[in-house]
């Protein structure tokens, strides 16, 4: 079963900078499944993102050797591969 967790998040992949604006889903308590905003020929929307930017904003920062699935803007990790930013973890009440 999966829920849609953080409606307005930027997934982060840390090691290459890039960064996309979603919506992230948790199936399984385990998955990560983010679906990311894309353009008119429905290729993700990806961005640059400098290390530390919008603190504010709530981020999943996936780690450098995590393995990923990304198509069309959907991007799939494992949860053991990702960590929130404070912003999401306040959203989430973590902190």
């Amino acid at each position: 079963m999966s829920r849609c967790i953080i409606t307005g998040c930027r997934l982060v992949l840390t090691g290459e900078h890039k960064s996309l604006w979603g919506d992230l889903f948790e199936l399984d308590s385990n998955i990560y499944v983010f679906s990311g905003v894309r353009d008119v020929d429905l290729v993700a929307a990806w961005d640059y993102v400098y290390p530390d930017s919008d603190k504010d904003e709530r981020q999943l920062l996936v780690e450098d050797k995590a393995n990923y699935f990304e198509k069309r803007g959907i991007v799939t990790v494992d949860a053991g591969d990702c960590y929130f930013n404070e912003a999401a973890k306040r959203y989430l009440g973590d902190v």
